[in-house]
């Protein structure tokens, strides 16, 4: 499986380092081998077969785990 994206991009859900808002849903770039994905209201979670984690999106309140306030627009570990 790989990472798919849908909804809007306000901050970055769609990994693709920009702000548009696509009309139907893709892939997100970078991501493969993903064997669980969750999305929640404004960021996404993805577990790969080797078992890392990969986060992007909205981070206004530490949501990704990585430091606060600063939104990820593409997959991070």
């Amino acid at each position: 499986m790989h990472g798919v994206a849908a909804g809007t991009n306000w901050s970055g859900e769609w990994a693709t380092n920009q702000h548009d808002n696509p009309l139907s849903p893709g892939q997100v770039a970078g991501l493969s081998d993903i064997v669980s994905i969750a999305a929640a209201g404004g960021h996404n979670v993805a577990v790969k077969r080797d078992g890392t984690v990969w986060v992007w999106g909205g981070n206004f309140h530490g949501e990704l785990g990585v430091e606060r306030n600063a939104d990820r627009p593409t997959p991070v570990r």
